[in-house]
Order: C-alpha cells, then sequence, then structure tokens
C-alpha cells in the first residue's frame, strides 16, 4: 500500500500563494515515497506538475516515479493532464520529453490537449500549439472545448497551424455562453448598466466578455454570479470537484443569497434555484463511487442546470439592469 502523501508537500510547493521550498517538498517524498497519495487521489508528480515544479518534476522522475502514474480507482488524471490543465508549459514539455502519454484521458475523455481548452484563466495557445506540433490529435472533444473557449481565436489557431484533416467548416457550434470570451480584448470604459440587447445567450456573452475579469473576483454583482457559476461548471466538468472545498461552497452561497433574496423571483422560482444549488453542493466524490447504482450521486456535469442558473440572472438582470458594485471578498480565492 502506497504511504500517505503529507499536505505540506503541496504547500512546500507553492499551492495557494505560499513560499516555494522544492528542496523541502523533496525531503517530504524522500520519507513519504514517489508514489505515496492522499484521499483525492494526487501523487508527488501530480502535485508538482499542477503547480509547474520542473525541479521536483525531474527529482522525482530520476528517483523512480512513473511518468504516467495514476493512483487506480480514484479517476485521477496523468501528471501531463494536470499541467495542462493548469496551463504548464515547462512541465508538460519535460514530462513529454520523458515519455508522457501525449492522448491519455480522464474520466470525462479529455486528453491534455483538450484539457488545455478547459478552465481558461490563462491563454491556452502557447500549450496546445506546443501539444499539436509533438503529435496530439485534434479531435472532435479539443474542437469543442476550443469553440467553447473562444470561437474566433480557436479559428485562426487551426488556421496558424494548418494542420491537415481539420476544416473549419466542421466545427461545432458553442455549448454555452462563454464560447465568445476573448481575453485579449484591449481595456474598455466600464459601462452603467448590462447591454440587454438580443437572447440570453448573447446578455451572458456580454457580461462575461465585458465585466468578468481574466483572473480574481468581478466588481460587479451580476458579473460576479456569472463567474460563480462557470466556475462551478468548469470545475465539475473538468474536475469531477477534487478540489471543493469552502470557496467552493461559497461560490454556491453566493449565487443562492444574491438571487433568492431578488424580488423579481417567484417563490417557486425560488425554490428551483435553492433546489439546483443544493445539486452541486450535495455529491458523491469520484473516488468514492463503488457501483453504478451511486453514478447519479456524483457531482453535476450537465450543462442543463448551468444554464438554468445563467438564465435566471439575465431574467434579474433584465428587472435591474443598473450595475451593482461589490467589494471583493478577500477569503474567496477561487
Amino acid at each position: 500500500m502506497n504511504k500517505s502523501l503529507p499536505w505540506e508537500y503541496q504547500d512546500a510547493l507553492g499551492y495557494d500563494g505560499l513560499p516555494v521550498d522544492e528542496d523541502k517538498a523533496i525531503r517530504l517524498i524522500q520519507t513519504a515515497g514517489v508514489h505515496a497519495t492522499n484521499e483525492l487521489g494526487d501523487t508527488p508528480l501530480s502535485t508538482a506538475a499542477t503547480l509547474g515544479r520542473t525541479k521536483t518534476i525531474k527529482w522525482l522522475l530520476e528517483n523512480g516515479a512513473a511518468v504516467d502514474y495514476v493512483i487506480p480507482d480514484c479517476n485521477g488524471k496523468t501528471p501531463l493532464l494536470c499541467a495542462c490543465e493548469q496551463k504548464r508549459l515547462a512541465a508538460a514539455e519535460f514530462l513529454l520529453d520523458h515519455g508522457a502519454d501525449i492522448e491519455a484521458v480522464d474520466r470525462f475523455n479529455n486528453t491534455p490537449l483538450a484539457i488545455t481548452f478547459v478552465n481558461c484563466f490563462a491563454d491556452p495557445l502557447p500549450l496546445a500549439s506546443m501539444l499539436v506540433r509533438r503529435g496530439a490529435i485534434i479531435s472532435q472533444r479539443v474542437k469543442q472545448l476550443g469553440v467553447d473557449w473562444d470561437l474566433d481565436r480557436f479559428q485562426k489557431f487551426l488556421e496558424s497551424i494548418n494542420t491537415s484533416g481539420v476544416s473549419i467548416q466542421d466545427l461545432p457550434e458553442p455549448s454555452h455562453p462563454i464560447a465568445e470570451t476573448d481575453i485579449s480584448a484591449t481595456p474598455r470604459p466600464v459601462p452603467r448598466e448590462v447591454d440587454l440587447t438580443g437572447s440570453n445567450d448573447h446578455v451572458a456573452r456580454w457580461i462575461w466578455k465585458t465585466l468578468v475579469p481574466k483572473s480574481g473576483q468581478a466588481s460587479f454583482v451580476q458579473a460576479e454570479v456569472l463567474r460563480a457559476i462557470e466556475k462551478l461548471r468548469w470545475e465539475a466538468q473538468g474536475n469531477g470537484n477534487i478540489n471543493w472545498g469552502d470557496r467552493f461552497e461559497m461560490l454556491v452561497d453566493y449565487i443562492e443569497t444574491t438571487l433568492t433574496s431578488q424580488s423579481c423571483f417567484s417563490g417557486e422560482t425560488k425554490g428551483s434555484i435553492r433546489h439546483d444549488l443544493d445539486r452541486l453542493r450535495n455529491f458523491l466524490p469520484p473516488n468514492e463511487l463503488t457501483d453504478d447504482s451511486q453514478i447519479s450521486e456524483l457531482p453535476y456535469v450537465d450543462d442543463d442546470l448551468y444554464d438554468r442558473l445563467t438564465g435566471h440572472l439575465i431574467f434579474y438582470c433584465r428587472h435591474h439592469p443598473q450595475l451593482i458594485p461589490r467589494d471583493a471578498a478577500p477569503e474567496q480565492f477561487r
């Protein structure tokens, strides 16, 4: 049986903004072992890859860590998938140089290239370009996630790499409103009201593109609710809620407090909102799944619930288009 991976290890690697001390991390692994694990299914190599600590990755591989090692029955990701999810270019290249499987998949069938387009709080294109150069397949799943990230930039990316067999005309439709995010947009004057032109999807896209920052909390209530909804969607769909904790609970609480306090919603609608949010709160962690009868209890990954919450937000915006300033919650780092 593998030894327990101490939480001090990820702290020593700089988790949550803590000071980085890779020498200390290596000393901890010399005691725990290169294939130690915790209850979340993390390993020394997957943690180092997630945080982009190439010195520790190098030491682990030189001292017997398997480059694609995943704890059995924990629905974990290979270290390369972990690095790509967090856009760790140098770590991903190093793992590939040492034989990492470029087409490994997680439980959601995401390859390293696919997961590069999930949770894009950093530009995914440098990493995506490297993966394609090294032979990564541009699958239908990759196309869908790329389109959902940013349709225009993903099209230009495909054109720039000039990959044979990949047709721009064959790209799927965006699956949710965040598809047209432009993280390279130049600063613009902050509006005073939500632009309510068009459908709910158009309004949601406008809020995201105009008011939700690339990282950190939004400055307006309407935008922070949308950011919270999408953060919860990404965590469930991309990670199976493996990072769930009190900060994600805060996101759920913020959505509930904001929406259910509005007089524009009927009692029935408020009850529906609370029911949906309770479903997000109450789930069976994937590593605790013991049989197929529990599948319905896993983190909620279908878009309908998240889209429904977004619809409630836009309904509220149509009744209260004036932007409501808010102060960032100092304890919220998600």
